[in-house]
């Protein structure tokens, strides 16, 4: 086989990726989890918008994958062992959790799966270097809720600057209907002026 140099023009393509979080990676938190744990958790948070797609998400908005052991062990690609091994490990990080939805009712039904969000210790990292890192402080640990979220601080500021708009739009409104009150007067009084000319020139007439 003849090796072929990825090229400028070729580094960004259409290609699907996995993402792989960094945080496992860097973080002291995650330094002793296998790596077939921490791929097995990125495949299955890609799996996550086929799972909003097909509109799997509970009462409580939590997105859930609906798979047999079978299932999993063709998407990661690993024998029953394995998969067991690695469910075990996310779950001693709180990192899945799986709820049965089997009864005698329903009957033979594949596991609801969740997967938890990743948890970054203060002294990890700059926030500058964990996007979607919230600023503020939850007991010593900081939740990643996604990939890109927005700070609390900034929706705050936000939400301000949507309050002063609408304080300035209805201030606005208000003048406008002001001024449109008083061209209206102008222009009646403007009508009754023409009135009073057009009767002085008929009284100057008839004379």
């Amino acid at each position: 086989m003849v090796f072929n140099a990825i090229t400028v023009e070729q580094y960004e393509t259409s290609e699907r990726y996995f993402k792989l979080p960094k945080l496992l990676f860097e973080s002291p938190r995650y330094e002793d989890m296998r790596l077939d744990s921490k791929v097995s958790y990125s495949i299955l948070k890609d799996r996550l918008s086929l799972s909003l797609r097909n509109n799997w998400v509970d009462e409580e908005g939590r997105i859930y994958l609906v798979y047999s052991n079978t299932s999993l062990m063709k998407i990661l690609k690993v024998s029953k062992s394995t998969l067991l091994r690695i469910k075990k490990q996310l779950a001693e990080y709180d990192l899945i959790k799986e709820v049965q939805q089997s009864t005698s009712s329903k009957g033979n039904l594949a596991n609801r799966i969740y997967l938890g969000n990743l948890i970054v210790d203060d002294f990890d990292a700059n926030d500058d270097e964990l996007p979607g890192v919230s600023n503020l402080d939850q007991g010593g640990v900081k939740i990643i809720r996604g990939w890109c979220q927005i700070q609390p601080l900034m929706r705050l500021n936000i939400t301000r600057l949507i309050i002063v708009i609408i304080l300035v739009l209805e201030r606005l409104r208000k003048i406008l209907m002001n001024f449109h009150s008083q061209l209206k007067l102008i222009s009646h009084y403007h009508k009754i002026n023409q009135l009073h000319s057009l009767n002085q020139s008929i009284i100057l007439s008839c004379k």
